[in-house]
């Protein structure tokens, strides 16, 4: 009897789960298919679409990021696929990745649920369609292989390695694997031998050249990538930003919209929340070691040489939630035995022991403690979500179709930036070119190059010179702020909305002449000068 109904239990929690799984795969899926490429997603896929292995390092060495995303783009890209399959790219990973999670990690139910309605399940890694979409899959598969890495070194090293392909703020995470995986090396040629320790070696060996792979074209990115080289990096504002990373990981978990008081409680309890996860790992001393490497890395990366966006906020969490994972199921916990005499009957008595019932647990504290992290960013996620279905999200795929239905074959849009690129994807093949200006140049994706911010005139008029029908795209705040536009009327105009992408304005289309576009040239010219 008792049997029985341990056996029917079980079975109502694993139609729980594939019930709950198939919800998520399914509005993810809906919300994917959706979804308009915006600036970022677009410069990964022209990238993919137009640069070759060769030419691929230096692109690199501007963007910032290793190549593992775009070399999984290259083979649909290449092959002429519609742009738009890179958000069921990254819906794939992130359905893969849920599944492992769902019917691997060693948590309740509640806990699963909690993280397959983060916000990065949900909508960041899911449908918004970039690079971070690869990270959960490789922690997870770490995760799973994690307790059986002597018998599949050469696989816990290729899924390190790879690992230390998706964003450079792994290498703390990688850093620290890669050491125990030298510790446990030397132990293992200790007491085996050489022979008997080649496939750790082997996993070593594929981890470095990996991690080789991933450096030697990052070599000078702080001086190339332009969202580094134009940060302040005085002491005071290091100190804040490494003081702050708790809090501001907390806000970017929550919707934007909720600058106000509220999201200020809500940052500083989310940030107490993670601050108190550290304080119960420390029960389990390899696990709160490597915490410390990947935060210090982290906080580096995110709070330092970049800053933090929602994406990288909750990788955060889930980075934090694997290292949990790895713990629970490979260390024993060392628990602190307090001894307490009160009464239990005063607030302050029901409070002490509680505390200490949390520390005689911290298995369950931590996981209760990431539960309440996770699901206080589902609403973020929901809301991203159900925005980006209904509405424009960048008017994108709108502009786009416009350009290919109202404008010439052999049109040239130019614009003042690289706003071009997003365009360019949905109309590539159609024989609209684009052209940027602060380049000087043909663009199919940001190259990174800005000519020392000198205009060469004589190029411009060189590159239009056999141009017959040139357009001008513009994003403007509220309206545009080259006064010789004023006297024209844009042919194609929409409003944007305000997302965690674009704020609202307006992006514009108007019919130029080469007179225009000097004029343009030289206010960018007299912008740089000041």
């Amino acid at each position: 009897m008792v049997e029985s109904i341990a056996i029917s239990t079980e079975r109502r929690k694993k139609i729980a789960a594939a019930a709950i799984f198939c919800v998520y795969a399914v509005i993810t899926l809906i919300g994917a298919t959706h979804h308009e490429l915006w600036f970022d997603e677009a410069q990964a896929w022209g990238i993919a679409r137009d640069a070759t292995l060769e030419t691929l390092p230096e692109i690199l060495r501007h963007e910032g990021h290793p190549a593992l995303w775009y070399l999984i783009l290259m083979p649909f890209a290449k092959a002429g696929a519609y742009c738009e399959i890179i958000n069921i790219i990254s819906w794939f990973f992130s359905v893969v990745s849920a599944g492992l999670f769902m019917w691997k990690a060693p948590f309740g139910l509640v806990f699963k649920t909690a993280m397959l309605f983060s916000s990065g399940f949900l909508y960041l890694n899911s449908v918004n369609a970039r690079v971070y979409c690869l990270i959960p899959l490789l922690l997870f598969f770490i995760a799973i292989v994690y307790p059986k890495r002597k018998k599949y070194a050469p696989v816990y090293g290729l899924l390190v390695g790879l690992l230390a392909n998706t964003h450079v703020m792994m290498c703390g995470l990688v850093g620290i694997l890669g050491i125990f995986m030298l510790i446990e090396l030397f132990q293992s040629i200790k007491q085996y031998g050489v022979k008997k320790s080649w496939g750790r070696i082997a996993g070593i060996a594929i981890a470095g050249v990996l991690v080789l792979a991933m450096i030697l074209p990052l070599v000078g990115a702080l001086n190339t990538c332009s969202d580094m080289k134009d940060r302040e990096y005085s002491v005071n504002v290091i100190f804040q930003n490494i003081i702050n990373i708790f809090r501001d990981t907390g806000s970017y978990l929550m919707i934007d919209k909720w600058n106000n008081v509220f999201g200020e409680l809500f940052s500083n309890i989310i940030g107490v929340i993670i601050i108190l996860y550290f304080v119960f790992l420390f029960s389990y001393r390899k696990a709160f070691i490597t915490s410390l490497v990947f935060l210090a890395f982290y906080t580096f990366i995110s709070g330092v040489l970049w800053f933090i966006i929602p994406s990288r906020a909750i990788i955060f969490v889930y980075i934090l939630t694997v290292i949990f994972w790895i713990a629970k199921q490979n260390e024993e916990p060392k628990t602190f035995v307090i001894s307490y005499n009160g009464s239990g009957n005063t607030l302050l008595s029901k409070l002490t022991l509680f505390v200490i019932k949390a520390f005689a647990n911290p298995s369950r504290t931590i996981s209760v403690l990431l539960c309440v992290v996770l699901f206080s960013s589902s609403p973020t996620g929901l809301f991203w979500l159900f925005y980006d279905y209904g509405h424009d999200y960048t008017t994108t795929e709108r502009t786009a179709e416009y350009i290919m239905n109202e404008l010439p074959e052999n049109s040239v849009i130019v614009t003042t930036g690289q706003d071009g690129i997003q365009f360019g994807v949905y109309t590539y093949g159609s024989g609209i070119r684009y052209y940027s200006l602060n380049i000087q140049d043909y663009i199919t994706y940001n190259p990174h190059i800005y000519n020392n911010k000198i205009i060469d005139f004589s190029k411009i008029q060189q590159d239009f010179s056999k141009e017959e029908n040139i357009y001008l795209i513009h994003f403007v705040p509220t309206k545009t702020e080259y006064s010789f536009l004023n006297t024209k009327e844009p042919i194609y105009s929409y409003e944007t909305f305000s997302t965690l992408i674009i704020h609202a304005g307006y992006v514009e289309i108007y019919d130029v002449e080469m007179d225009d576009i000097i004029k343009i040239s030289a206010d960018l010219q007299s912008a740089y000068e000041e």
